[in-house]
């Protein structure tokens, strides 16, 4: 619920829905979309609603696309880079070496055995999501000092993922698009075979949940355009054809349950997740 008036504003959502938003505005060009946008940032910008933009996945990235966008005036590009600059990120290890990082990669790409670093991996996606945020705020505030504090999160990220593997299977596809980022940043191609190695651990067989799915469709995305490859635009279109067919709850949808025009999960009760849905919603607007 982001409406002014109410106290109760999930502080890490924002982001997702906005840019959804911005997908649908992109592709129907209403007015009435961008005032939604304006609200929404309005609500997030708040203090008294929302002290702190708690960040467990992107803010940046996805407000970046939107200010690179010519939908929207001075005003509103204010409005989105503040989401981008109020968003706390939970504090990375400053002492994590990352020199050698490239050379690290390489090793744990040959399947060597390297487990460093802490075992809690309660703040995996919170250091996973970092590296694409702080990545993409080197270049909006040009600040490379940023690319290096990104590299420290990855490497914290990896460490988790390396020694926490089977915990981490669902939820590691962030770190493959962590990857993808720093090999757009960097072109080195350690980082590109990585998250492919990634994104192949995550899809050896069809995803069976959303919040992965999502996040793997992003990554497709990204693989198909540095590497040509079919099988990625395949992936995306047979993902999405997937969860429409048998977990969209649409009157005529095989997963129809109840009309809600939401993606849902099924376990012991029926879950529509809002991130997962904003961002799907807004993947489909593509």
């Amino acid at each position: 619920n982001t409406k002014s008036n109410s106290p109760n504003v999930d502080n890490r959502l924002g982001s997702a829905i906005v840019w959804a938003r911005y997908k649908e505005l992109k592709k129907n060009k209403t007015t009435d979309q961008i005032n939604k946008i304006n609200t929404d940032l309005d609500v997030y910008l708040n203090k008294s609603l929302v002290p702190a933009i708690q960040n467990n996945f992107w803010n940046c990235k996805l407000m970046y696309e939107m200010w690179n966008s010519k939908e929207f005036n001075e005003s509103t590009k204010a409005k989105i880079k503040q989401l981008c600059n109020d968003s706390d990120y939970y504090p990375v290890n400053e002492n994590t070496q990352v020199n050698n990082l490239e050379d690290y990669l390489s090793k744990v790409m040959k399947s060597q055995s390297l487990r460093t670093g802490e075992n809690d991996t309660s703040h995996f996606n919170e250091y996973s999501s970092a590296v694409s945020d702080l990545l993409v705020l080197s270049k909006w505030d040009n600040r490379p000092d940023l690319v290096d504090l990104s590299k420290k999160y990855f490497k914290s990220a990896v460490d988790l993922y390396l020694a926490n593997k089977i915990q981490l299977q669902s939820t590691s596809i962030l770190l493959g698009t962590a990857a993808m980022d720093l090999y757009k940043e960097t072109k080195n191609t350690v980082y590109l075979d990585f998250a492919k190695k990634i994104f192949d651990v995550n899809n050896s067989t069809d995803c069976n949940l959303l919040s992965s799915c999502v996040v793997s469709i992003f990554l497709a995305k990204d693989l198909s355009t540095a590497t040509k490859e079919q099988l990625y635009n395949d992936f995306i279109k047979n993902t999405q054809d997937r969860w429409l067919s048998n977990y969209y709850d649409f009157k005529g949808e095989n997963g129809f349950v109840s009309g809600q025009g939401a993606f849902y999960i099924k376990s012991n009760i029926i879950n529509y997740p809002v991130r997962e849905n904003a961002l799907m919603a807004g993947l489909l607007s593509e």
